[in-house]
């Protein structure tokens, strides 16, 4: 699920510079929570069913032989002995969230691999080694705090969660587009002042 993002970083982080690459996998992410959150809508299909005094192999032969005889009140029969009846599919509904997780898991990567790379490219020389540790152990405190806050979350409200989720990756999308620096396509810096 991740792979998709992380050739999609790799292709825009020079193309439109770090800081856009960055807020817009941060804003595809939003955008992908935000649809996990909202109700799921029902799928509908079409069905075809026998009616109430038919069984399934009535049904059966009838499909098959809708149309086929050249007696008009023959397939009336046939037509009055079938109809087609909207069933709920759940596992369509499923399938279609699955999807929009899988997106937003790519977008969560397509940032992550960005946002190293700008980290990384931001700092200078001789501060970069100790700025990428404590940017890295504060990862990680979110990364090992992340999933139990999620989990109580999750216990309140599935939805209220996703939307709060969404709404960090809006405004995280909003504060790397305030960073003074875009490091694409410039050299990197040996100290602070240049």
């Amino acid at each position: 699920a991740e792979v998709p993002g992380l050739f999609l970083a790799l292709l825009l982080v020079d193309r439109i510079g770090r800081r856009r690459t960055v807020a817009l996998f941060f804003m595809l992410c939003a955008a992908a929570l935000t649809v996990l959150a909202l109700p799921s809508p029902p799928v509908y299909l079409l069905h075809l069913v026998a009616s109430d005094d038919e069984d399934a192999s009535a049904l059966n032969a009838g499909a098959v032989n809708a149309g086929a005889s050249d007696d008009p009140a023959t397939d009336r029969a046939t037509a009055n002995a079938t109809n087609w009846k909207l069933v709920r599919q759940p596992a369509a509904t499923s399938l279609w969230s699955l999807w929009v997780l899988l997106f937003a898991r790519a977008a969560a990567l397509g940032f992550n691999q960005s946002l190293w790379i700008y980290t990384a490219e931001v700092y200078p020389t001789n501060l970069r080694p100790v700025a990428l540790g404590i940017c890295t152990s504060f990862a990680r405190i979110g990364g090992a705090a992340a999933p139990y806050a999620a989990d109580m979350l999750f216990a309140y409200s599935r939805p209220l969660t996703l939307l709060i989720c969404a709404a960090c990756s809006v405004l995280a999308a909003a504060l790397i587009r305030c960073a003074p620096l875009e490091t694409a396509n410039a050299p990197l810096r040996d100290t602070i002042v240049h």
